[in-house]
């Protein structure tokens, strides 16, 4: 766990990196503040089950849990907003 002074300094930190990162921003918020006991455990296990398959069953524990938070974050974007990200995604890949 996290002590309450480190986890004010990833808040200062985000909220000072804010005008910098503004996308990654919105998913550390988003995943900052989360609570680990918010989600039941029988939709924690059901979004295991779509993420572990037999083509995925080597995963390390750190990209598993990788997977499930991007899944519940994508899942929460409207798709009009989550084109919009991906399509601005894109043009920054094409200038770099």
């Amino acid at each position: 766990m996290f002590s309450r002074a480190e986890i004010f300094s990833i808040l200062d930190l985000w909220k000072t990196n804010r005008p910098k990162l503004p996308i990654l921003t919105k998913v550390a918020r988003d995943i900052l503040a989360v609570s680990a006991t918010t989600i039941a455990s029988e939709a924690t296990f059901s979004i295991g089950g779509r993420v572990i398959d037999e083509s995925r069953a080597c995963l390390l524990l750190d990209v598993v849990e990788t997977l499930v938070v991007f899944h519940e974050w994508i899942g929460s974007i409207p798709k009009r907003r989550l084109m919009q990200l991906l399509i601005m995604r894109h043009h920054l890949k094409l200038k770099f």
